[in-house]
């Protein structure tokens, strides 16, 4: 007679600051999942406005909330690994407190994760809004796969190196012990803490992904990642850490090739979101001095377009650009994957919320 196996728990965890406005949605629709959370762990990071009143009510009528507050702001990642400290389950599920799950995404994720325990995670396609809450459909260059599969190793290390970007941190379903093995969120890697361990995790133990939106990431200015990726100098620090621990702890997961292409794609989606903001030209030289020194500039076209950077004051932000793409030799990359999940994302142009 075959063993049954006892049913795998969740956790779910979400750190909160100053997000009363959001937590209503947020929380009702990680509570009224058709499979729901083992247990719900909710830090209040000393919020000022009414947040804790909402959890609280929540609280009340879903038993499984656990809410722990902060007499002192402590930072969104040291919140995120004491909560993965705290969390008892088999599987978890990182939720942010501006974003919300859509129905179905525990039991359509978990059913996948049983029939194969080993992956690291589960991911799905991720819906947009804005920040009143109007849907703007979904990311459709994540689409990879036309039905709910598991994807090893290899194949995630493929699709990694011909530059796609499928893993989709709200839908993402960890299995925990893998996801404590790899370093959990580490606060040196700030907002690239999830970026990060979810590739290690894929590379490691390949990852289960299901082509529907299971999820919705309200695009913020000022969200944490927004507010990282406009400092230069913490988004500098963060990729040092990040390349040294590609080439260290993480070098089983990361073969040369991925590494320097990770590395490459991680500063330069930070350059851009700089380029965007409103720094000061004065600014310019500071921080691609401080990039090259993570990501060296090799070619004599690379020095041609730094230069051209340095003393150009009023349309510096084009010149970046430009030299962002041929510098980081990412344009036929790019070029590449877009027509890849252009006529891909065509079948699932309809798909809804």
């Amino acid at each position: 007679m075959q063993e049954m196996r006892p049913e795998p728990t969740v956790s779910v965890i979400m750190t909160n600051y100053n997000h009363g406005h959001f937590l209503p949605e947020s929380l009702e629709a990680i509570c009224t999942q058709s499979r729901p959370p083992d247990e719900f762990l909710v830090i209040d990071d000393a919020s000022t406005d009414n947040s804790v009143e909402v959890i609280e009510s929540f609280k009340a009528r879903f038993p499984f909330i656990r809410l722990i507050r902060n007499e002192r702001n402590m930072g969104c990642v040291p919140n995120m690994q004491r909560l993965v400290d705290m969390a008892t389950g088999d599987y978890l599920l990182e939720a942010a407190a501006d974003d919300k799950v859509l129905p179905g995404l525990i039991e359509t994720s978990l059913s996948l994760l049983r029939a194969h325990p080993g992956a690291g995670l589960c991911s799905a396609l991720l819906g947009i809004m804005n920040e009143e809450g109007k849907e703007r459909g979904f990311n459709k260059r994540t689409v990879i796969c036309r039905q709910a599969q598991y994807l090893p190793a290899s194949q995630c290390r493929d699709l990694f190196i011909r530059g796609e970007a499928w893993l989709n941190g709200c839908t993402c379903l960890y299995r925990r012990g893998a996801l404590v093995e790899a370093g959990g969120f580490r606060e040196q890697l700030g907002a690239y803490c999830d970026g990060l361990v979810q590739k290690v995790l894929a590379l490691r133990h390949g990852v289960c992904f299901i082509p529907k939106p299971l999820g919705v990431w309200r695009r913020l200015e000022s969200s944490y990642s927004a507010t990282t990726s406009g400092d230069l100098v913490q988004t500098t620090a963060i990729l040092r850490y990040a390349t040294s621990v590609m080439e260290s702890e993480f070098a089983d997961a990361f073969p040369p090739k991925l590494r320097e292409l990770t590395k490459r794609l991680y500063a330069f989606w930070a350059l851009d979101e700089w380029i965007d903001g409103p720094a000061p030209h004065k600014a310019a030289e500071e921080a691609f001095d401080a990039i090259e020194a993570a990501c060296p500039m090799r070619t004599a076209v690379d020095r041609f377009f730094a230069t051209a950077l340095r003393f150009t004051a009023g349309r510096y932000k084009i010149i970046a650009r430009v030299m962002l793409i041929g510098r980081l030799r990412l344009l036929v990359t790019a070029l590449r994957t877009v027509a890849r999940n252009t006529s891909r994302s065509l079948r699932y142009s309809n798909t809804a919320f």
